[in-house]
């Protein structure tokens, strides 16, 4: 529903997609400040981070399971 809604309320959806693409790579660019390259940063961002947060629900679903 709410995709649905989003591209009804979009006028240019191509012209929103490049826009967020290319946001979404200065964010990436960005982390040159702390000396990770676009891939390295890319790989933090899209592969640990995902993992690391479904570890710690997991750890946080196993603990409450326990009690």
């Amino acid at each position: 529903m709410l995709v649905i809604v989003t591209l009804f309320i979009i006028p240019d959806f191509e012209q929103f997609s490049l826009r967020l693409f290319y946001f979404s790579v200065d964010f990436l660019n960005w982390f040159d400040v702390i000396g990770l390259d676009y891939v390295q940063a890319s790989v933090v961002i899209c592969v640990f981070l995902p993992m690391l947060m479904i570890a710690v629900l997991l750890y946080y679903l196993n603990k409450r399971n326990k009690t």
